[in-house]
């Protein structure tokens, strides 16, 4: 999902998300955050997996 010379050319700040290659002109518009969390347990479940999602972005990491 990325080109092998990507990682040269990222700056510390950029921000990688793989995309299929079957979505050639997919775009990121922008990424919205609650400033508060909202009290569910919907919610609570997701930050109880926080731990796994800081092993994928690990993973991703180490793809560079």
């Amino acid at each position: 999902m990325l080109e092998s010379s990507l990682p040269h050319r990222l700056n510390t700040d950029d921000q990688v998300i793989p995309v299929l290659d079957r979505f050639p002109k997919v775009e990121m518009l922008g990424i919205y955050r609650l400033r508060y969390r909202p009290q569910t347990a919907k919610t609570a479940a997701w930050v109880a997996k926080a731990g796994e999602y800081e092993d994928w972005r690990k993973l991703y990491s180490s793809l560079f």
